[in-house]
């Protein structure tokens, strides 16, 4: 095969080409850190990357709601705490009403106390998250307990005995808290032998006033039940926000193990790509060389 100064010519100009897309590729993968910035440089490797994100997006819209979560069943506690101390509060008040001798100046400080603890309950079970009322159920736009206008029974629940779940995990589902009719009762839905913690306070200040201490003896079962219950679903609580804790903390090692798999599926051994980036270099230096030399060459040349 004859050669002509034209292949040549053209032989070294798709060398220089070569030489210098290979040398750009090894000056971008020094300078991102990046093994792959497209989907041509490794096919099998941008799949791997791509499934690799989408897991990592995954786990961190986990953690969002686990920190949704968290936020609420922690204010749930912090309500139920109040709500546990204000029952008990009642049964102390009735301990101590339960005595013949108690003056009626006692009875009705004591009546006092029991309608401040009645409204502060009322108020605890109105509590709100993030503008939400947390014992409401799925109905947690609306005020869940509410003054009765009847007066009888003192107060009405609004909300309804569907209780939230907030998805933490892969078929991984946590209740976000517990509805105002188990804490307190209403409807008699916890304790079905005693009325809601209201009507068992109302009950106790007429049984209080009219010095009947038979009957405040025989309330403080009702209380000591309604107490039990409040205490039960409070642990539950507690609970369900101790496993969130280890969610969440799982949920933290796959994001880091996940990332980890990443970087090493994307990312460029630095060491190796500057050695790479100096080796094309010094290829496409010597190219350049041998370009200038083939192309310098005259017609006289050739005929010597």
């Amino acid at each position: 095969m004859r050669l002509t100064l034209g292949m040549v010519a053209e032989t070294v100009r798709m060398n220089l080409m070569t030489n210098s897309e290979a040398l750009l590729k090894a000056q971008d993968r020094a300078s991102s850190g990046k093994r792959i910035r497209l989907p041509s440089d490794d096919v099998v490797g941008t799949g791997r990357a791509l499934g690799l994100r989408s897991s990592i997006a995954s786990i961190e819209q986990y953690t969002r709601n686990t920190d949704i979560a968290r936020n609420r069943l922690s204010i749930t506690c912090s309500a139920l705490d109040s709500i546990v101390s204000a029952i008990r509060t009642v049964r102390s008040l009735a301990m101590t009403s339960a005595n013949a001798s108690i003056t009626d100046e006692a009875k009705m400080a004591v009546a006092a106390q029991l309608d401040h603890v009645s409204s502060e309950i009322a108020d605890l079970a109105n509590t709100q998250c993030l503008g939400k009322y947390i014992f409401a159920g799925s109905l947690s736009d609306k005020t869940p307990i509410i003054s009765n206008p009847a007066g009888q029974p003192p107060y009405i629940y609004q909300g309804n005995s569907n209780q939230l779940f907030i998805r933490v995990g892969p078929g991984i589902s946590i209740p976000a808290g517990v509805t105002g009719d188990m804490v307190l009762n209403m409807g008699s839905i916890a304790v079905p032998s005693s009325p809601d913690i209201f009507e068992t306070i109302r009950l106790l200040k007429e049984e209080v006033l009219a010095g009947d201490c038979k009957a405040i003896s025989a309330r403080i079962a009702d209380i000591d039940a309604l107490l039990d219950n409040a205490i039960a679903v409070r642990s539950k609580v507690g609970a369900s926000l101790s496993r969130l804790e280890a969610t969440n903390e799982a949920l933290l090692n796959s994001k880091v193990t996940m990332s980890e798999l990443l970087s090493k599926t994307e990312d460029a051994d630095l060491a190796e790509a500057i050695v790479d980036l100096r080796t094309r270099e010094n290829v496409y230096q010597a190219a350049i060389a041998t370009a200038g030399r083939i192309m310098n060459l005259t017609l006289a040349d050739f005929l010597k």
